[in-house]
């Protein structure tokens, strides 16, 4: 089990996550990643023990084993930390990215009549 967390983690996990990291990957990706991840732990067969229980830590009874939908809601939220942050801690690409949404926002609101 501990080789093949391994393997998950150095092969699978730290490639999708990144790829996701620079473009978004969809969620239907990611469950099929975990799809995957399931069939290559268990051999196809039914598992031992739950996934949400698998994936916790090894101290918390765990396999430990990576959980990529939850990983790549962590880095969404990183990515709105870092647009978020003080003027001064702000990346370049942030507001490039003020200026985009302030070019293409409506000037007032249209209200129908």
């Amino acid at each position: 089990m501990k080789g093949k967390e391994l393997i998950m983690k150095a092969l699978i996990q730290s490639r999708a996550l990144y790829l996701a990291t620079a473009n978004k990957m969809p969620k239907s990706i990611a469950q099929r990643m975990t799809r995957q991840i399931k069939s290559f732990m268990w051999e196809g067969k039914r598992p031992v023990i739950n996934w949400i229980d698998a994936t916790q830590p090894r101290d918390n009874k765990g396999l430990n084993l990576p959980d990529i939908e939850a990983r790549l809601e962590v880095i969404q939220i990183m990515w709105l930390k870092k647009y978020l942050a003080p003027r001064t801690k702000r990346p370049i690409w942030a507001f490039v990215t003020d200026q985009l949404v302030f070019k293409h926002m409506q000037k007032a609101p249209t209200v129908n009549d």
